[in-house]
């Protein structure tokens, strides 16, 4: 997507981050109902474009 391989960086976490995050979609969808209408994928791709064009300027 953005033509560059970067490798990822394993980081202590930061005071206040969470020593880890669960989260169910199936729970979610059956307790409240929601459920996403993008996936992953086009949510990242509008973000990198959107990050593009406002620093094209």
């Amino acid at each position: 997507m953005s033509g560059v391989d970067l490798p990822p960086e394993i980081r202590e976490r930061r005071a206040g981050d969470p020593a880890s995050v669960v989260a169910s979609v199936a729970k979610i969808e059956r307790e409240l109902g929601w459920s996403a209408r993008r996936g992953t994928e086009e949510i990242i791709r509008s973000a990198w474009e959107a990050h593009r064009s406002n620093n094209e300027r």
